[in-house]
């Protein structure tokens, strides 16, 4: 091969690596893309013992990931709370303590930080949350909600809300 061969093969090489360099990027960039869509249920209602089971499987099922509430939880009388095994209550520490006692000791609590206000006998929760696991306390298995940013999650074009309301 003559030096002049050498310098035409070696532009095609250089050619064929961008060539292939440029296809990969693209490939990336849908992968990247198709990635970034995303799903965040919206519970929305009022959380009872009747709907308790519902509730637990949207929260316990989305730990690290977002969910939207908009709830109306009422206020229970202590003989309710005893009788049914659910209670909502504001801590001292300044959360909102969702419980149901399903059977004997066993049970679950959501603990919800912030982004909840008293209103007429009841509390109104409104807002995007991650939910963070808090492990099992005396047969009480816990979830922490942790308020996040709801413009962020409103105006995301990557993501879709799906409602999965207790009505």
């Amino acid at each position: 091969m003559t030096d002049s061969d050498w310098g035409h093969a070696l532009v095609m090489m250089r050619t064929l690596i961008f060539a292939a360099g440029l296809l990969l990027a693209a490939c990336q960039s849908v992968a990247v893309t198709e990635a970034r869509t995303f799903d965040v249920p919206v519970i929305s209602g009022a959380p009872t013992i009747q709907n308790s089971d519902k509730f637990i499987e949207v929260i316990s099922s989305h730990t690290d990931q977002i969910v939207g509430l908009k709830l109306r939880v009422e206020k229970e009388s202590s003989e309710v709370e005893r009788a049914t095994g659910f209670s909502a209550r504001e801590s001292d520490e300044g959360y909102l303590l969702i419980s149901y006692y399903v059977t004997g000791e066993e049970g679950y609590e959501v603990l919800i930080n912030d982004g909840y206000n008293w209103q007429h006998g009841g509390w109104d929760v409104d807002g995007f949350y991650i939910v963070k696991p808090g492990g099992s306390h005396q047969g009480q298995s816990s979830f922490g909600l942790v308020p996040v940013d709801d413009a962020q999650v409103r105006l995301n074009p990557a993501v879709r809300f799906r409602d999965v309301g207790f009505d």
